[in-house]
């Protein structure tokens, strides 16, 4: 992944992120996923200049949910923050990470799977 990701950098994308499209075309054609990824600097576009950005990518998130899979999964990994979220923090089913590694991929797999960080850490022998 790291190694296509300097293929990715060279691409030239017109600088919008548009996040909830993805989000969009899922409920649009009804695809059940279990994970949603978004690699973001946290400043997404929307469909209107009047609405707040991240309201889009809450909204279709929500209709996702209602008509998709009610369980799906939401990660956010922020690659350059600017101090906000897109979602509420305590959001249920929505997880922000923050930076990059190869075990961020790895972490989201094994939450997906029930691995709970603050159980194990509570277990713990110290």
């Amino acid at each position: 992944m790291l190694n296509n990701s300097q293929r990715i950098r060279k691409v030239d994308v017109g600088h919008a992120t548009y996040g909830y499209k993805v989000i969009e075309d899922l409920v649009r054609q009804g695809d059940v996923v279990d994970r949603i990824v978004v690699l973001t600097d946290m400043e997404l576009y929307g469909e209107s200049r009047y609405r707040r950005d991240s309201e889009d990518i809450r909204s279709w998130f929500n209709k996702y949910r209602r008509n998709v899979n009610k369980d799906v999964e939401l990660y956010f990994i922020n690659m350059a923050a600017y101090g906000h979220f897109l979602t509420a923090q305590q959001k249920p089913g929505v997880t922000y990470i923050s930076g990059w590694s190869e075990g961020i991929l790895k972490y989201v797999a094994a939450t997906s799977s029930g691995f709970n960080l603050v159980d194990q850490i509570g277990r713990a022998v110290l």
